[in-house]
């Protein structure tokens, strides 16, 4: 396996920007605002639309657009499905919709038109549309089975989702994402897609930064409101007696649309398990080279520290 490496200033010169939707359970992690925030500032980055799946899908919206609006954007945001497909839901609340009150955001959005958004993009950019998928799989699995036409016309399908080689050696199974609703995630996988991409705990859970480091690096003015929720975040785990740092799960996966040199990744199939049980969610990786799907084994966690401050610094 080899990485080839394209830099950030090669991309902005010869390429135009990529349209994304992203769709997210922001509000619960602090990874998501972190995944949106980026795409913000990246000037290579048309970001058509945010769609929120998983529970109370409006005020995750709100939390959406308080980023949107903190960077003077006036970016679409649309409530997406709230329960998993056929499992019980995992996370019914938004906890960090507790800090809206401190920052400028809508609290009323257009409802039942997330699937159909997704939709009316591929339809308006056939071939150039890709969604970000970095929560539950709901939304993505209802939008591919409602309308059969979107696999070819979306660009393709990144998702912040799965754990796939136990290269961490790490004592779990199932990826949360998945595990909120694993049906929806094989719905997806079952789909015949331009490009599947996956960025899994194999490559992101090399990523933690301790809240003494978070303190002194988000002082960049593009992160004012992320540090802002990432302090409730942080004192809720804290609470919770898990004194772990910060994970940058989804920004990994909305990184790599834009330089994905600094992973590598390898061709295969992907497979979730579905029986009820203590594996229910959990992905299996078969390597093959005409395999329908990518899946991320490894990240340049130097460089990419250095692209993503590098590109939040130069936003504001």
């Amino acid at each position: 396996m080899s990485l080839i490496r394209i830099t950030l200033t090669e991309r902005i010169d010869t390429l135009d920007k990529r349209k994304i939707i992203l769709d997210t359970d922001m509000g619960s992690d602090i990874d998501d605002s972190l995944a949106l925030t980026y795409l913000l500032a990246q000037p290579l980055c048309e970001l058509l639309g945010v769609i929120t799946v998983s529970g109370e899908p409006e005020k995750r919206a709100s939390v959406a657009d308080s980023l949107i609006r903190y960077f003077g954007r006036r970016i679409p945001v649309f409530p997406g499905v709230e329960q998993p497909l056929l499992t019980p839901q995992q996370q019914p609340f938004c906890p960090q919709a507790e800090i809206l009150a401190r920052w400028a955001h809508a609290s009323s959005f257009r409802k039942n038109y997330a699937l159909e958004f997704i939709r009316d993009m591929s339809d308006q950019f056939p071939g150039e549309v890709t969604l970000l998928s970095i929560g539950p799989a709901t939304n993505a699995a209802l939008a591919l089975a409602s309308y059969p036409e979107l696999a070819a016309k979306l660009a393709g399908v990144t998702q912040m989702i799965g754990y796939f080689t136990n290269n961490l050696g790490l004592n779990f199974y199932s990826e949360w994402n998945c595990f909120c609703d694993p049906f929806a995630a094989a719905l997806v996988y079952q789909r015949q897609l331009h490009r599947h991409r996956s960025v899994g705990l194999d490559v992101t859970m090399k990523t933690s930064l301790p809240q003494e480091t978070v303190n002194e690096l988000f002082k960049i003015p593009a992160l004012k409101p992320v540090f802002d929720y990432s302090r409730s975040w942080f004192a809720q785990k804290k609470a919770n007696g898990d004194n772990e740092g910060m994970y940058f799960h989804d920004a990994m996966a909305a990184v790599s649309l834009f330089d994905e040199s600094l992973f590598e990744f390898i061709r295969g199939e992907v497979s979730v398990e579905l029986i009820s049980g203590a594996y229910l969610g959990g992905t299996q990786f078969e390597e093959s080279e005409e395999g329908p799907h990518e899946i991320a084994v490894e990240v340049d966690l130097n460089n990419f520290y250095d692209h993503f401050f590098g590109v939040l610094g130069s936003a504001m």
